[in-house]
């Protein structure tokens, strides 16, 4: 079972060892609980992952698309080398942000979300101001 903490506002989920399709399930079923709790950010922590089974990835993907069309997102931290490849060779890595420790992945998902909390607008002179949401 993964380890699960909230960090900021931030869930993130460590998973440890070898990631097949049980333990990718196990991931999936806590963003979908954390999900209905009302949690959009989410960092899945792989520095204590050994493997992660390539056919596996597409829970990851769909659990990701469905935290997007929620308004929140799914950052990866702390992949080693190997895991990295696994990614690059499937595709998936063009499909999330990625970061070299959690800390900056939860730092990154503040980020965001500080520039969601307003749209810019036209102003009376023309000029752009910010539009507090």
């Amino acid at each position: 079972m993964p380890r699960i903490e909230t960090r900021t506002g931030v869930v993130v989920i460590t998973p440890e060892g070898d990631i097949n399709h049980s333990e990718m399930v196990r991931v999936k079923n806590v963003i979908s609980e954390s999900l209905r709790q009302g949690q959009t950010r989410f960092v899945l922590d792989l520095t204590e992952v050994d493997h992660i089974n390539y056919m596996t990835l597409g829970v990851l993907v769909e659990r990701a698309g469905r935290l997007h069309r929620s308004g929140g997102a799914l950052f990866l931290a702390g992949l080693s080398g190997y895991l990295e490849k696994i990614l690059r060779f499937t595709g998936v890595d063009e499909l999330f942000q990625i970061f070299d420790t959690p800390e900056l992945a939860c730092v990154a998902h503040g980020a965001q979300r500080m520039q969601r909390s307003y749209d810019l607008v036209a102003g009376a002179s023309g000029s752009w101001v910010p539009q507090m949401n």
